[in-house]
């Protein structure tokens, strides 16, 4: 797992709720600010080949112990996987939401929230993952609400490329995405845009450079 911890400033103030759903921190703009990620795994295999496992996902941060659920599992699934690649049942993801801008700062500041806001709508309770060499490929569906996504992606190396497709049944909303990326000499950049049958066009672009242990950020999006 992963844990952070930090201050976080927003110009607007900062609305965390507290154990009563009021935002008792509503106007304080700066703020002490931790996030802990924990994954817990079981996995087994047969003499076939085949891997069984599950996992669940324990969180924790500052708003969710301020509101009352600092210890909370969530996103539990079990999977098959084997040469036919990885199939998933459980709280997923959808396909878009694997090729999304790379947003920035100590927990995100929600640059890529802007860029993607066309990217899908849809939900997820089932997945199949594949990759062979370079190119990656993918289904999710949601078995309850029949929203499906679908993604493809390939790696040539010093750069990349990744398209998405979302259907979201409940909206009656299509969403397509292109990620394009780029890596040489410490500099990695990301090209991206989206398109929905609701909210229009989104897009963003992200840079970095990296110089021993320094990295420098910058991002944009509309």
């Amino acid at each position: 797992g992963a844990a952070n911890m930090g201050i976080k400033h927003a110009e607007n103030g900062l609305s965390w709720a507290d154990g009563d759903g009021n935002a008792a921190t509503r106007g304080k703009d700066t703020a002490g600010w931790y996030e802990i990620d924990m994954d817990v795994v079981g996995t087994t295999e047969t003499d076939s080949g085949l891997t069984f496992g599950a996992s669940v996902d324990l969180d924790s941060d500052y708003a969710s112990a301020l509101a009352g659920t600092a210890q909370t599992a969530i996103d539990g699934e079990v999977f098959v996987s084997g040469a036919f690649g990885k199939f998933t049942i459980g709280n997923l993801d959808p396909m878009a939401d694997d090729y999304g801008l790379t947003d920035i700062g100590l927990d995100g500041i929600g640059v890529d929230d802007a860029a993607e806001m066309s990217a899908y709508s849809g939900s997820a309770d089932a997945r199949w993952d594949y990759s062979v060499g370079a190119l990656t490929v993918g289904v999710s569906l949601n078995t309850v609400a029949e929203d499906y996504g679908l993604a493809a992606a390939y790696d040539f190396g010093t750069f990349g490329v990744a398209v998405t497709f979302d259907h979201d049944e409940a909206g009656n909303n299509d969403s397509t995405a292109i990620l394009l990326t780029g890596s040489v000499s410490g500099i990695k950049g990301e090209l991206y845009y989206a398109n929905d049958d609701t909210t229009g066009d989104s897009y963003g672009i992200y840079a970095a450079y990296t110089t021993g242990a320094l990295t420098l950020e910058a991002s944009y999006a509309d």
